[in-house]
């Protein structure tokens, strides 16, 4: 494995470092900023190791590419940080559709449009902290059936100044091809912490996945936002052991879901809004709700839980 470290400060640099570490090799980042204007990766199967203090950043800019584009499977980003300017219009922190792609240990900020963005390849985002990206922190989309869905492990997501906030929230997984035949499957969402703006504000989720077959969504805490938790067209679900704290309408939300468990799950109320506990709706069917705590939810005749809607026929425990 070769491994080349990046000797300026522009895109121009980064770019040079990185042929000359070739595929497969590894590309080094001394501790600085370096100005990521048009920043894209076109070598396959790289590592690129920030240090602590290093910063790809786009400074005031009318650029509005993604601070990184990659362009090759198999890029893997470590450490470091990655920044935008307030008054750019960047569409995304990375962007990485259709190709596959980790990222450890990162922080960003600020970004402009997403945080990441990928869909119809591997994603895997561990360890990494988001501070009030303008839309939400990871965003993946895929286009046709059977595609494996992302694993998003241990991350932090603060959307919590109300000045910097566009829309949406925290973690979206979906799916654009036909409903009910069209699938992202084994999607899995665990241990992340969202925080989102007090209130209702529109498409403030902390995690959602559309059309999934078997995602895992397990041991995530969300504070806050419009909704916690929301599943739609989704089958063999299992949503466990996660805590939804003072969401504006739902803490769990399900939409022409089918075959699922939801189980050992928690929810803190008193939020406004219609504040329910778990809302079930448009034929959410043959579910399995069980063995969770909720509490200070006055939404549906002053229930704590299950249900709003037509939400038969399902077990109930």
């Amino acid at each position: 494995m070769t491994t080349a470290t990046v000797a300026g400060f522009t895109a121009a640099d980064i770019t040079a470092a990185s042929n000359a570490a070739g595929a497969g090799g590894k590309v080094l980042f001394p501790s600085d900023a370096y100005n990521a204007t048009g920043l894209q990766n076109t070598v396959a199967d790289q590592t690129w190791e920030l240090e602590r203090g290093a910063v790809l950043e786009k400074p005031a800019s009318a650029n509005t590419a993604s601070i990184l584009t990659n362009l090759a499977n198999g890029l893997q980003l470590r450490g470091g940080e990655i920044r935008d300017t307030l008054t750019n219009t960047t569409e995304h922190g990375v962007s990485t559709v259709g190709k596959s792609f980790s990222m450890r240990g990162t922080k960003m900020t600020d970004i402009r449009g997403w945080g990441v963005v990928g869909g119809n390849a591997a994603l895997d985002i561990e360890d990494s902290d988001f501070r009030d990206p303008y839309h939400g922190a990871i965003y993946w989309n895929s286009t046709t059936n059977g595609v494996i869905g992302p694993r998003i492990h241990a991350n932090r997501i603060f959307k919590t100044d109300p000045a910097k906030y566009g829309t949406h929230g925290g973690i979206h997984i979906r799916t654009a091809g036909t409903l009910w035949t069209d699938w992202n499957l084994n999607t899995i969402v665990t241990q992340n912490y969202i925080e989102l703006p007090v209130g209702n504000i529109a498409d403030s989720v902390g995690i959602d996945v559309w059309q999934g077959q078997a995602p895992l969504v397990w041991g995530n805490y969300v504070k806050n936002g419009r909704i916690g938790y929301s599943l739609y067209a989704t089958q063999f679900f299992r949503l466990s052991q996660n805590q939804a704290f003072a969401c504006h309408d739902y803490a769990y939300e399900y939409v022409a879901c089918s075959y699922g468990t939801h189980a050992l799950n928690n929810g803190r109320g008193w939020g406004g809004g219609l504040n329910y506990g778990v809302s079930a709706v448009q034929e959410t069917k043959f579910c399995k709700f069980y063995d969770s705590n909720f509490i200070g939810f006055s939404g549906y005749g002053g229930q704590d839980h299950y249900f709003s809607g037509d939400s038969t026929p399902n077990t109930v425990r």
